[in-house]
């Protein structure tokens, strides 16, 4: 069975629109698109491509924090509007 790790990423929309996606734990692993939906796939395809870097380079392997194996704990931001008289 193939090792699973769930690494964590940060989803945002822009002032245009642009959603931009990064994976805090692995330095430069950003990418964005024109919906959440895009932003998603298009981060998962950086993060396999900077894991796959990684294996080729040890300095930039030693960066990653990489989570625990299986790990199925998340994170969610939500905006909270507060309405102030």
């Amino acid at each position: 069975m193939p090792k699973v790790l769930n690494f964590q990423a940060i989803i945002e929309q822009d002032e245009n629109g642009y959603y931009v996606a990064s994976v805090p734990a692995v330095p430069g692993c950003v990418s964005g698109g024109d919906s959440y939906d895009e932003a998603v796939s298009m981060i998962q395809d950086a993060l396999q491509g900077c894991l796959e870097f990684a294996e080729t380079e040890p300095e930039f392997k030693k960066q990653i924090v990489y989570p625990s194996e299986n790990k199925t704990r998340g994170v969610s931001i939500v905006n909270l509007p507060i309405s102030l008289a």
